[in-house]
């Protein structure tokens, strides 16, 4: 049996299980994937004073760090930028793979008209502006490893 009618035959099987209305069987290129019909939409609460957040952090890897420096945290291709509410013991809004952060002045941010909201599992959301963060709400900036800041 060719991979491809294998891996449909999987997929078929699999939308058997879940309901049918929340997926889609998609065929590219002789794969076949399951692609969600809708997203759920998360329950957003938003900050009204920056003492609900307890610290904003952004996991990134170092390598992007000129970079973010120079254009701001970016939401890249997502609906907002994630933080997490500290490193250690937080679930989600920090990568595993990150070796380095980014600490966010929350107060300053909103001062200035940023708009927070904090998710269900605790992770701190932004717009930014114009999908960014610039580097003037950069706290600190720190390698996780060594603790090691670095210059903004």
């Amino acid at each position: 049996m060719r991979q491809a009618t294998k891996q449909r035959k999987m997929s078929e099987e699999l939308l058997k299980m879940i309901p049918r209305e929340d997926f889609q069987l998609e065929q590219n290129m002789g794969i076949y994937r399951l692609k969600p019909h809708k997203i759920p939409k998360l329950e957003l609460k938003l900050v009204v004073h920056h003492t609900e957040v307890r610290c904003a952090i952004h996991g990134t890897h170092s390598r992007n760090w000129n970079s973010i420096k120079s254009e701001g945290i970016s939401k890249m291709r997502r609906e907002y930028i994630h933080f997490a509410q500290g490193e250690t013991g937080v679930k989600s809004g920090f990568p595993p793979y990150c070796d380095m952060a980014i600490e966010i002045d929350v107060e300053k941010a909103m001062r200035d008209g940023i708009k927070f909201y904090i998710s269900e599992n605790d992770v701190v959301l932004t717009k930014g502006r114009d999908g960014y963060i610039p580097n003037a709400y950069f706290k600190k900036a720190y390698k996780l490893g060594t603790r090691e800041n670095l210059p903004l």
